[in-house]
């Protein structure tokens, strides 16, 4: 399975089930439902272009985790913890 446009890979991520967010020049924004009938951009896209790839955001906002220190929280994100 490979695709060369942005347009033949949203084809082919649409068919294995993903939901895409949007669609940039270089790479397909898949989409993360946070409840029944909103879409947010999850964090998570395939992309073309010179060396084909997956990007991957990870986050932890202190917000959350008021009584963690700044190295806690950054585990949290590098680690899922």
């Amino acid at each position: 399975m490979s695709a060369s446009t942005p347009s033949e890979l949203k084809k082919l991520l649409l068919a294995e089930g993903f939901e895409v967010y949007r669609t940039l020049s270089d790479q397909i924004v898949l989409a993360d439902r946070v409840r029944d009938n909103l879409i947010m951009d999850s964090g998570v896209a395939a992309r073309l272009g010179g060396e084909p790839g997956v990007r991957f955001v990870v986050r932890a906002q202190g917000s959350e985790f008021p009584t963690d220190s700044t190295a806690q929280i950054f585990d949290r994100a590098a680690h899922g913890g």
